[in-house]
């Protein structure tokens, strides 16, 4: 971190809060010295109200939700997942509402 004198990590690539230890690269970027932790997601994780806390208080500071359709059934089509479009609205207007971070 210091070398590139960054203060910014995103947690990215596949799904990355599907990762056993989500929290825990959260947690370990914050005490690194990241000032700034974002994530790259489609929601269905962070939609769950005990793991979106963990993850928040840990020091995830903005999520940007990857939406694939205007509408449900397009979104559901897409991803190959019914309900994920559901699931996704739900936590990013939990996420929203609450302002603890910033949501893209």
């Amino acid at each position: 971190r210091n070398e590139l004198n960054a203060d910014k990590i995103i947690l990215s690539g596949g799904e990355a809060s599907i990762h056993p230890n989500f929290v825990d690269l959260i947690r370990f970027s914050r005490d690194a010295g990241y000032s700034r932790i974002q994530t790259v997601t489609n929601g269905v994780m962070l939609s769950k109200r005990e793991f979106y806390d963990q993850a928040v208080e840990a020091g995830l500071g903005e999520i940007t939700y990857s939406i694939h359709g205007h509408t449900a059934e397009l979104h559901d089509r897409l991803t190959g997942t019914p309900g994920a479009f559901r699931k996704l609205v739900k936590g990013m207007m939990r996420a929203l509402r609450e302002g603890r971070v910033i949501v893209n």
